[in-house]
């Protein structure tokens, strides 16, 4: 099965966790540093919040990994405490290094007291996970057609923050060292901000006689200061994001961000929000997403369903606001959006039937089968467009087109003499409009069990519907159809000639394109054949027939090389070989839309019988013949 990218703006990309381990050369005491490695190509079950539980793979490619920051250096934190205090980092992680089979960096540890406690315990072999905040950009999704969970593979991702924690997710993120190990000792009371000398208690035995000025380090402050303001800023944008996804009051985030509280235990004190609220039967307890106090607000919140289920199917890449309103929403979610009180009082079953009878969830169904099927209809090749007019009827009645060439010869006018009037006789093809269509249908069980796959569907038939128009192109060549004078599109010695292979064909094929005249038989067309149509049977001996040559004598000279365009086509197989002009030549086929319908089209209706919205899907089209000048026919042998 293909794999599937599917990609992130940096919005919508979330800070995500997970460990990573110690190497075996971790411990420098003297410098205060430790490698670490940076992460491994492990499987991790990922459960979010908002959506489904799936595996993930963090790439250790190089090319899949931003490397900016942790170039720069990352903080190093105490168990992911992003909450914006310059206290809570014990260090920074400077570097990847990419020459081993998983990437390591090197953590260098602060002299401030509680790093340096977080060092012994490193030292003494009692903390032995660390773990990498980051965030992903995009996924290639690898997984199986029987996975019950899907795997997604991170293509690119960032580190932002590394961290020493407790308990990690993948059961080989372990501290690993070789150093013997050394004590720092306790430090005294009133060891904080003081300058580091000779004897300083708080540093490695192995310091003590260093000499200090070698050892001070220069704090970059502007650079503390702006890491400091990032991680503020991500603190506060992940904590507001929660509470509005969840549709609490934005002051609950604002008190949450004023209280210092970090992402993880703002988290925690949400979902005990969400369960207060769910627990409640007044319907004003129910904040709604958008509010829909007028018809603007009411179609941004159609437009954000709608969105939010295209992009889940993987037609939108990008969520707007109005769309981020609905992510991770499921088909029940979003069906009760759209029920009076929000569905306060009713069953699943009876908020189903709300949904489907409302003119909010049609027109939701109308938004995203019409911008689906347009996907599917314009993903599919064609390959007959360089020879094939298009043309567009006001409705389904006949109408007429005059064939190339039987316009009468104009005649001379003698000083002073009249100009005669010109008939163009019977001499004209019809050309009508067919209609072709089918039904889906989105059920009360669609609903209940959150079936997108239906949508799905739809762009499949928009891929049929183009299909549809090359069936129908190509059908006009191969059946060999009669025209309004009664005789056959291909006619021997007119444009037919008798079986033969390509190269065998093409001096008679050209005789014929060349002499072919008028209706008064009078004026040569003088039409030039553009295309040469074959099947994939014949697609080795036509690239070979068209073939250039460098030649070194005049008789090898391949005169066909730079005449024809080849065009295989699987419609064709079996079919022997055709040429075409082009459309610009002579209107040979014509492909009819219904005016201002070009494409297939779909529309939604209720079904208030059977409890179901019918998705009628209606493609307009037909192709016609309209002059056999133009076109030519080897059976081939």
């Amino acid at each position: 099965m293909p794999s599937k990218i599917i990609t992130r703006s940096e919005k919508e990309s979330p800070l995500v966790i997970t460990e990573s381990e110690f190497s075996p050369e971790s411990i420098d005491i003297e410098n205060r540093t430790v490698k670490t490695v940076f992460t491994t190509e492990r499987k991790v079950l990922i459960d979010p919040w908002f959506d489904e539980p799936y595996y993930e793979i963090l790439s250790t490619d190089p090319e899949h990994i931003r490397l900016e920051r942790i170039d720069k250096g990352i903080p190093v934190l105490d168990g992911h405490d992003r909450s914006g205090s310059v206290l809570k980092q014990f260090g920074i992680a400077e570097g990847l290094d990419l020459g081993n089979e998983n990437p390591e960096t090197l953590m260098r540890f602060s002299r401030k007291e509680e790093a340096l406690k977080a060092f012994q315990d490193i030292a003494d072999g009692i903390v032995k996970t660390t773990s990498i905040g980051y965030r992903v950009y995009k996924y290639e999704d690898i997984s199986e057609d029987d996975d019950k969970i899907r795997t997604l593979r991170a293509i690119d991702w960032e580190p932002f923050e590394i961290s020493l924690v407790p308990i990690p997710a993948d059961i080989d993120a372990q501290i690993r060292s070789n150093e013997p190990v050394v004590e720092l000792k306790k430090p005294d009371n009133d060891t904080n901000n003081r300058d580091i000398q000779k004897g300083d208690p708080l540093m490695p035995k192995k310091l003590e006689n260093k000499n200090p000025e070698t050892e001070v380090e220069k704090v970059d402050v502007e650079q503390v200061r702006k890491e400091a303001t990032e991680q503020e800023r991500l603190r506060s944008s992940e904590i507001r994001a929660l509470v509005s996804k969840v549709g609490l009051d934005s002051e609950i985030a604002e008190d949450l961000i004023k209280e210092g509280k970090s992402v993880e235990q703002a988290r925690e004190l949400i979902i005990d929000k969400v369960a207060e609220r769910s627990e409640e039967k007044a319907p004003s307890t129910h904040t709604p997403r958008i509010e829909v106090d007028s018809d603007t607000n009411r179609n941004a919140k159609v437009e954000g369903a709608a969105e939010a289920i295209l992009h889940r199917n993987g037609i939108v890449t990008e969520l707007s606001d109005k769309g981020k309103m609905f992510r991770g929403f499921s088909f029940l979610d979003i069906a009760r959006e759209f029920t009076p009180n929000f569905g306060r009082g009713l069953d699943r079953v009876e908020i189903a039937e709300r949904a489907l009878a409302s003119s909010d969830f049609k027109a939701i169904t109308d938004n995203v089968a019409t911008k689906t099927l347009e996907k599917g209809y314009k993903a599919q090749k064609q390959t007959f467009w360089p020879f094939v007019k298009e043309g567009f009827l006001p409705d389904f009645r006949e109408a007429k087109r005059v064939r190339y060439g039987e316009a009468p010869s104009l005649l001379e006018v003698k000083e002073g003499g009249e100009y005669k009037d010109a008939s163009f006789g019977d001499k004209s093809e019809g050309v009508k409009l067919s209609k072709h269509g089918r039904v889906l249908k989105i059920t009360e069980e669609t609903i209940l069990n959150s079936d997108f796959n239906v949508f799905e569907d739809l762009e499949m038939f928009g891929s049929a519907s183009s299909r549809l128009e090359s069936n129908l192109v190509y059908d006009v060549l191969t059946s060999n159809s009669k025209m309004s004078d009664g005789k056959d599109l291909f006619i021997l010695n007119t444009n037919k000639a008798a079986a033969s292979g390509i190269e065998a064909g093409l001096k008679k094929m050209f005789e014929l394109f060349m002499m072919a005249k008028g209706m008064d038989d009078k004026d040569f067309l003088n039409l030039t054949p553009e295309y040469l149509m074959v099947g994939p049977d014949r697609r080795e001996e036509a690239m070979k027939v068209l073939k250039q040559i460098v030649a070194s004598k005049s008789s090898d000279v391949n005169i066909y090389s730079d005449e024809l365009m080849p065009i295989v086509e699987p419609r064709l197989n079996g079919k022997g070989w055709f040429t075409a002009t082009s459309k610009e030549q002579a209107k040979t086929i014509e492909l009819n839309f219904l005016e201002g319908r070009r494409g297939p089209s779909v529309k939604s209706s209720f079904d208030g019988d059977r409890d179901l919205i019918k998705i009628k899907i209606k493609h307009i089209v037909s192709a016609k013949s309209i002059n056999r000048e133009g076109l030519f026919w080897n059976p081939g042998n």
